[in-house]
């Protein structure tokens, strides 16, 4: 089913603090299917254990080299624990 009446939010949740570009990248790409294909009216990518400069290095370099569509889309990174989350892009 992809009708966007029934598909309300794809999550995508990480905590590897080793993550590489080439992590954030096939995990943000599977988001952008699910928003894009599946019709999905939000997206999130929830980021822990990752420094906010590092993540918005991946953000950067990953719309530099794909196509994106910023709507419905979130990216919140929680840098380590006891921090407060930092939204990225999104609402």
């Amino acid at each position: 089913d992809n009708q966007p009446a029934n598909q309300l939010l794809a999550l995508e949740c990480k905590t590897n603090p080793k993550m590489s570009f080439e992590d954030f990248a096939e995990d943000f790409f599977k988001l952008m299917i699910y928003k894009e294909i599946l019709c999905f009216q939000y997206v999130c990518y929830l980021i822990a254990n990752v420094e906010q400069e590092v993540t918005q290095g991946y953000f950067e370099r990953y719309s530099e080299e794909h196509y994106l569509s910023e709507e419905g889309v979130e990216i919140i990174v929680v840098p380590a624990y006891g921090e407060q989350p930092v939204r990225l892009i999104g609402e």
